[in-house]
């Protein structure tokens, strides 16, 4: 089965570690998990499942080996956490009334966004919940997770969280996290984000970029299915940026975790 619509990426990176994960959705009903190693640039699939998982609920490990993850499929919403880049369940929660989801305080401990341990279905006893906070629940997991990041906070309404990351002393990144911005006649999700790039005060709207980082000198973004970077200097030139891998041509597939 060859996949016909554009791709919609988004990355879950590690703080300390180079395996990142690529949750690659399209068509709507369908999401791919991939491996990307940032020092290799090698990127391969781990699995596929007909539903959704929501990449804003979604954390990794900071040594990269676990996978908490919000997913819908058919009429059933749960919370896992699986080893990473796979999403078979070694933890398995059902979404009631909720968005689900979480964050991984390391590779022992996690916390549920909005869910409770009554509503488990199994468990690893090598891990253990803590428990959340106002903070958290006020401000949402990808906050938590931008902050790990050093992006800032500098402004918010209901509609509109703006991020920033400083590049330089007048050179930064902005992310625009758009909430529930459903209306009519739009194809945007309740979910979203756009990005602005200041450089040396002068100001580009990136339009097209579905996700973005900084990751050591280098910004990472994904357009139009694609992932690219390109070193912070050369976005002052003309030089083209890197394309990682194109994800559009990716194929159904069904495969089975490794444990």
């Amino acid at each position: 089965m060859r996949l016909v619509s554009k791709a919609k990426n988004f990355v879950l990176i590690p703080e300390k570690s180079s395996n990142a994960i690529v949750i690659r959705r399209g068509p709507a009903k369908h999401v791919g998990i991939f491996s990307w190693n940032l020092k290799t640039s090698e990127i391969k699939v781990s699995q596929w499942v007909k539903g959704r998982v929501y990449e804003y609920y979604s954390d990794v490990s900071a040594d990269g080996k676990l996978f908490m993850y919000s997913a819908n499929k058919g009429p059933t919403s749960y919370t896992v956490i699986s080893k990473a880049p796979w999403l078979k369940a070694l933890s398995l929660w059902k979404n009631v009334g909720g968005c689900g989801g979480g964050l991984l305080v390391n590779n022992r401990n996690y916390i549920l966004f909005d869910g409770s341990e009554s509503y488990r279905e199994f468990h690893t006893s090598n891990l253990t919940g803590m428990e959340s906070d106002k903070n958290l629940r006020s401000s949402g997991i990808y906050p938590e997770r931008l902050s790990r990041f050093d992006w800032e906070l500098v402004e918010e309404t209901k509609e509109l969280s703006i991020f920033r990351k400083q590049l330089g002393r007048t050179s930064f990144i902005e992310k625009l996290w758009h909430k529930w911005q459903l209306s009519s006649g739009s194809n945007k999700p309740s979910l979203w984000e756009s990005h602005r790039l200041t450089l040396d005060g002068v100001t580009t709207d990136m339009e097209d970029w579905e996700w973005s980082e900084v990751y050591k000198s280098k910004i990472l973004w994904s357009e139009n299915g694609c992932l690219y970077e390109k070193s912070i200097k050369d976005f002052r030139t003309t030089n083209k940026p890197k394309l990682i891998y194109d994800f559009n041509n990716e194929k159904i597939q069904e495969l089975v975790a490794p444990y």
